[in-house]
């Protein structure tokens, strides 16, 4: 269901946000 796309897009945010 989107429980994977949500991960998807969590893992991509933070990684953003670690990496700013």
């Amino acid at each position: 269901v989107m429980k994977v796309e949500l991960e998807e897009v969590l893992s991509q945010r933070a990684y953003m946000l670690l990496y700013s």
